[in-house]
């Protein structure tokens, strides 16, 4: 199996998150790629090129996630990689509605 790893390591604490990472997955993977953004348009541009691998990690923060889920969005929707972010920025403002409305729909599942 491969992944690739997007870290941005202007989020805080990152680089010691992404030592951490990469010490937990390193036995699943045959293979790890793993991408810093350095600029604007960095992850986006990572994230249209994983189409090959199985996984993708996200380690940054919500201008890192809003980059690469447009940039999946360039690849056909079953070639794209299952995604897995880990939040590395202070505040994390966009995840928040996914985990509320993730939390709802099992609720509903759950009631039924």
């Amino acid at each position: 199996m491969r992944a690739m790893i997007i870290s941005n390591p202007t989020s805080g604490g990152n680089e010691t998150m992404l030592g951490e990472v990469i010490g937990t997955v390193e036995s699943i993977y045959d293979e790890i790629l793993i991408r810093k953004t350095l600029a604007q348009g960095d992850a986006r541009r990572f994230a249209e090129a994983s189409g090959s691998f199985e996984h993708l990690i996200v380690i940054g923060g919500d201008g890192t996630l809003h980059e690469v889920v447009n940039g999946l969005m360039a690849i056909p929707r079953d070639q794209r990689p299952t995604i897995g972010l880990i939040p590395a920025a202070r505040a994390m403002i966009s995840h928040v509605p996914l985990i509320y409305q993730s939390n709802r729909l099992k609720q509903r599942a759950y009631l039924k």
